[in-house]
């Protein structure tokens, strides 16, 4: 519920963002912006209860961040999370030249079709916590890996159906399934035993997916341009990160005996 609000901004962001340049002109708009940004960021200050912290063994307590950086399941899970989200961001950012250039659509229809991948994202963030916390609870890497299969297999019927109606119906679900693995990436540390050392694990995985978002961009850029103006080019570099992100999900631990911090997330040496 909490990620689903991601989405929900994607859609709503430039809607908002386009009526407040029309009506406030572009400065008017930032001073807009910053203004919400100030009044969020008070409510989050005073709004929010505080949080008993608990006790923890002085061992435990000791340098969380080295244990996390030597933890291999911590690391394959960044790797996965970054493979994820360069399919994530690469699929978001070019979407829309997508369907001008390659469909010849008007920037009218762009802007409508391009908005509902965010509507399907809202609607995978909702399923993949349910079905996490449901079906798929202690089988988050099932989740992860039939997330990515899906949306890797609708990139392939993208690269080779022209037809607009298969290619909207492709990036809905694409939309849908990769918000889902998203849920399904994040679920496996959130139900780690251990939170001693949370915050450095989620650093250390969200490092991955914030490099996604500079290299993907910018990788599907430079594979546009060099052939021409194709996009063969970058689906397939899409097609081979949903591959490899399948394949280091296949190597997880996801079973119940191995929820623990110590054995999967920090490892510490016997």
């Amino acid at each position: 519920m909490l990620l689903a609000s991601n989405p929900v901004a994607l859609v709503l962001a430039p809607a908002l963002g386009a009526l407040m340049t029309v009506w406030l002109n572009w400065r008017g708009m930032f001073v807009a912006v910053a203004l919400t940004g100030l009044a969020v960021s008070l409510l989050y200050a005073c709004g929010l209860p505080k949080v008993a912290t608990p006790v923890r063994s002085e061992r435990l307590t000791r340098d969380p961040l080295r244990r996390v950086l030597r933890s291999v399941a911590v690391w394959k899970i960044c790797a996965v999370n970054f493979a994820l989200n360069v399919l994530i961001w690469g699929f978001i950012s070019w979407l829309p030249t997508y369907l001008l250039k390659v469909h010849g659509l008007d920037l009218l229809h762009v802007g409508l079709f391009a908005s509902v991948p965010g509507v399907a994202g809202i609607l995978g963030m909702l399923t993949g916590g349910w079905l996490a916390d449901g079906w798929f609870a202690q089988r988050e890497k099932v989740l992860l890996v039939g997330a990515v299969g899906v949306s890797t297999v609708c990139l392939i019927v993208m690269l080779n159906v022209s037809l607009l109606p298969v290619v909207l119906i492709c990036q809905a679900l694409i939309a849908f399934s990769l918000k889902l693995g998203f849920i399904a990436v994040w679920s496996l540390p959130l139900k780690f035993d251990d939170t001693d050392a949370s915050g450095s694990t989620a650093g250390v995985i969200n490092m991955g997916s914030q490099l996604a978002g500079v290299v993907s961009p910018a990788a599907m850029g430079f594979l546009i341009a060099a052939s021409g103006g194709q996009f063969t080019g970058a689906f397939l570099f899409l097609i081979a990160c949903g591959m490899v992100c399948i394949s280091i999900s296949m190597t997880l631990r996801g079973d119940s005996e191995t929820r623990s911090a110590e054995d999967l997330v920090i490892e510490q040496p016997r």
